[in-house]
């Protein structure tokens, strides 16, 4: 079986509970939960995150996540990339897979494309970077002032964003698909359909990026039965066909 959710953000309650399996029904790693993003889940390098990752692998289903926004690449990036299912992840632990950017996994005989990535948000007031010798001054004045700002290499990376080389891969991966998958998994929004998620939510933070505008021509010219993705913080089905997920989790529909 499969099951999809939205933003964990190192935050794994939801998995605490047993998932809603058919009674009789007995798991396997070939069950899986996919998460949109912001896993969260290598942040930091500490006893208590690895505690945490040791406990979703005692997990009886595998955890598959795409990278948000909100991630640590750094640490993310030192984890060897290795195949799985017909694309590249990351192994964080045995049962707990980065599904990487631009690729086409087969699971459970249905095609998943998969492009994570995002531009945060919440950095109206900009990114410090602690290289920079005033940087502990304009930190301080705009956490007095209570001001939206990240910090370069810490809490920010300029890898939240795919590459020109990572979009055209997922070109050619799609191309090489003849544009038809039966899901696609992203962290954020194509470009018209953001724009609508924010006529919704009456927020213009989210802005249109080289990725949502890569997103709107997968969205265009892509066969596909349903997308899924995060970053919003709402659950809100934009189409029969586009789903934004957050902290619930649902059975992935056909």
């Amino acid at each position: 079986m499969i099951f999809i959710t939205g933003d964990t953000h190192a935050d794994f309650a939801r998995f605490r509970n047993p998932l809603p399996f058919p009674k009789g029904y007995r798991t396997s790693l070939e069950d899986v939960v996919i998460i949109c993003g912001d896993f969260g889940g290598v942040w930091e390098d500490t006893q208590h995150q690895a505690a945490q990752l040791d406990r979703l692998s005692k997990l009886p289903y595998t955890v598959l996540f795409v990278d948000g926004n909100h991630e640590n690449y750094d640490l993310l990036e030192a984890y060897a990339v290795t195949d799985w299912n017909g694309g590249h992840v990351r192994a964080i632990r045995n049962n707990v897979l980065q599904l990487m950017r631009g690729q086409r996994f087969t699971i459970d005989g249905k095609s998943f494309f998969t492009m994570g990535g995002a531009a945060c948000h919440d950095i109206q007031n900009g990114v410090l970077d602690p290289a920079d010798d005033s940087f502990m001054i304009q930190f301080r004045e705009l956490r007095y002032q209570g001001k939206f700002f990240r910090i370069r290499n810490h809490s920010w990376w300029d890898r939240e964003l795919p590459t020109e080389e990572e979009l055209e891969e997922g070109w050619r991966t799609l191309e090489l698909a003849s544009f038809q998958v039966d899901y696609v998994i992203s962290h954020c929004a194509p470009t018209e359909l953001q724009n609508q998620i924010m006529a919704k939510l009456h927020n213009d933070t989210y802005q249109a990026n080289r990725l949502t505008d890569f997103l709107q021509r997968v969205y265009d010219n892509c066969s596909f039965s349903h997308w899924f993705c995060g970053h919003y913080h709402v659950p809100y089905d934009l189409t029969p066909k586009f789903h934004v997920l957050y902290e619930p989790l649902m059975v992935l529909p056909e």
